[in-house]
């Protein structure tokens, strides 16, 4: 007959008890992470500084954001609080989000399709830029900058319309609906 020696047994616990940390390890992250970023969050944003950069007469008052996360893709709508038309989409399909633990970036960049299109849409650039910290699993911290470069008009029109290039900032949070 054949003796079980201990000997044996050891190597095979130590393997057990490695398999159920690497199990609980996900689930402690989860925790420690607060959660995942996946879902609708909403909220109002206001502006950082009363007067963007290089204008001193934008309206830059607060308004509304909107983030629909879902496996990795989002999408962005903005609504002015002062308008009840509703939520509005913000460059369709251009936006990606990065995440890392409890931070995340989501970002577009978008274009004229021509430097010299014929609907008179030509020559223009926008970035979005919204920084996002967690600070609970419902809750996140937001920082969101804004650059339009319409590099066919001159850099900065006095006492005009808002042309040229300028840049928004807002900051605010967002809560999980």
């Amino acid at each position: 007959m054949h003796i079980f020696k201990p000997v044996f047994l050891m190597p095979l616990l130590i393997l057990m008890n490695a398999c159920s940390l690497v199990n609980n390890n996900s689930g402690t992250s989860n925790a420690i992470y607060l959660g995942g970023f996946d879902g609708t969050w909403e909220g109002r944003l206001e502006p950082i500084s009363p007067n963007e950069y290089p204008f001193k007469h934008i309206d830059s008052g607060s308004w509304h954001l909107k983030l629909a996360i879902v496996n990795g893709e989002v999408s962005v709508f903005s609504r002015d609080p002062k308008n009840s038309a509703g939520w509005r989409s913000v460059m369709p399909g251009k936006f990606s989000i990065t995440e890392h633990k409890t931070n995340a970036v989501v970002f577009a960049m978008a274009s004229a399709t021509d430097v010299l299109d014929k609907t008179g849409s030509g020559g223009w650039v926008e970035t979005w830029n919204i920084t996002l910290t967690k600070k609970d699993k419902a809750s996140l911290y937001v920082v969101h900058t804004r650059a339009v470069n319409n590099y066919l008009q001159k850099p900065e029109l006095q006492n005009g319309p808002l042309q040229g290039r300028f840049l928004l900032s807002s900051t605010g949070m967002l809560t999980k609906n």
